[in-house]
């Protein structure tokens, strides 16, 4: 048989699970967004052969999704070593890692705007749709 301690162990290992998920996915969808046309401005190999490992323009908009991985991580820890219930870990997540989230900079606008980094256009629509709608159209007024 579970006793109850075993059975709140159970329950906040799989809310330490659940929130270290939830703070990937928002540490993954910060960067995606704001990474998404804006590409480093210097590649991996060109950072090495450089020396310049580190871009402070462009780098600074990875330190949002670390802090956030960094939180959801320290409120698991926390949560497990002072033996916390599951409904206090899942609200001290709740809280904390949205409040990093979204509260930390830079602000989009302001990084699209002066960051230290290179666009990129971002994808366009399916060539063979837009080859198939050209040839429809070239066909129409060939045959008028």
């Amino acid at each position: 048989m579970e006793t109850l301690d075993s059975h709140d162990a159970n329950n906040r290992d799989m809310t330490c699970v659940v929130v270290v998920i939830i703070g990937v996915s928002a540490a993954l969808g910060r960067a995606l967004v704001y990474c998404n046309i804006c590409r480093p401005p210097v590649s991996f190999f060109g950072r090495i052969a450089t020396g310049r490992l580190i871009i402070t323009g462009y780098d600074q908009v990875m330190l949002a999704p670390l802090a956030i991985l960094l939180t959801a991580l320290a409120v698991t820890q926390i949560g497990n070593q002072f033996n916390l219930l599951p409904s206090v870990i899942a609200a001290l997540a709740a809280g904390s890692v949205p409040l990093i989230g979204l509260g930390a900079g830079p602000r989009l606008r302001r990084w699209r705007l002066t960051g230290e980094h290179r666009m990129v256009s971002p994808p366009k629509q399916n060539t063979a749709v837009r080859a198939r709608n050209h040839t429809k159209v070239i066909t129409l007024v060939a045959s008028q």
